[in-house]
C-alpha cells in the first residue's frame, strides 16, 4: 500500500516549499515479539517515586488548576 503511494506520488510546490526529500520506501525487517519494548516482562520492578518527583507533580497540578480556573472565569 505504501509502495503504491510512493510510486504514484508527484511532488507539488508544497513538497518543494517544505524542502521534503523524495519519497522512498524504508527497508525493515520483522523481529520476534519478545525482542520488542512493547512486550514488557511481568517480572520487572516498579520504579520508585522520589520526593522531588512528588513535588514536581504537585507544582504541575497547581499550574493546571490555575489555568483551568482562569479559562473558566473568562468564559463567564
Amino acid at each position: 500500500m505504501i509502495s503504491d503511494f510512493i510510486k504514484k506520488h508527484h511532488c507539488t510546490k508544497i513538497c518543494k516549499a517544505l524542502h521534503l526529500p523524495k519519497l522512498q520506501e524504508i527497508p525493515w525487517t520483522t523481529c520476534d515479539k519478545e525482542d520488542t519494548p512493547f512486550n514488557p516482562k511481568i517480572t520487572f520492578e516498579r520504579p520508585e517515586v522520589q520526593e522531588q518527583d512528588l513535588e514536581l507533580i504537585s507544582i504541575v497540578r497547581q499550574g493546571s488548576l490555575a489555568l483551568n480556573t482562569a479559562a473558566q472565569s473568562r468564559l463567564k
